[in-house]
């Protein structure tokens, strides 16, 4: 084997037990400054601070960035695609309302209860954040139904009973235009 100079501790030394640390006296001071260094004096200037850069924090978390200002980013698996918004629901909710609010015209009140029906029932199947509106417009628009058929009923009945019925209608319907 060759000594070279270039790498430390060659060839190998062998190891040497550890010393142990001497004692030292109490009145030494083993960690005094030197005597030629000069105490920290702030640096003088304008009266502006200086920029001092802020220490960045470790990222405990792989999706958490910094950007060049700083400022947290984020970045997330994109959500899975959700279904349509609650369209039906508030469609079949509105029809229903306006179903109830219209049942004395059976011949606007019966189109609307029964689109308000179908959009509701469909938009209960297709999405779950409109629930609520979907159940709203069934209620509202199988109301409008019911009343719709009780005055057909009604009505049926009382033109059956009457034999003047028809001519009084008739009369009824001309003095309204």
């Amino acid at each position: 084997m060759d000594y070279d100079p270039q790498i430390p501790n060659y060839p190998p030394q062998p190891e040497q037990p550890p010393q142990q640390p001497q004692p030292q006296p109490v009145d030494q001071q083993p960690y005094a400054a030197p005597q030629n260094q000069q105490p920290y004096q702030p640096p003088q200037g304008n009266g502006a601070y200086q920029q001092i850069p802020p220490a960045s924090a470790p990222s405990y978390y792989p999706d958490y960035q910094q950007n060049s200002y700083n400022q947290p980013t984020y970045s997330a698996e994109p959500y899975p695609p959700q279904s349509s918004t609650p369209g039906l629901s508030i469609a079949g909710m509105i029809c229903g309302i306006l179903s109830l609010l219209t049942c004395c015209f059976y011949y606007i009140g019966l189109p609307l209860a029964v689109l308000g029906l179908i959009f509701s029932i469909i938009g209960m199947k297709r999405n779950a954040n409109g629930k609520g509106m979907a159940v709203a417009g069934i209620v509202t628009s199988a109301i409008t139904l019911a009343i719709i058929v009780i005055m057909l009923i009604i009505v049926l009945v009382a033109a059956n009973s009457s034999p003047y019925f028809y001519y009084e209608f008739e009369n009824w319907l001309e003095s309204l235009y």
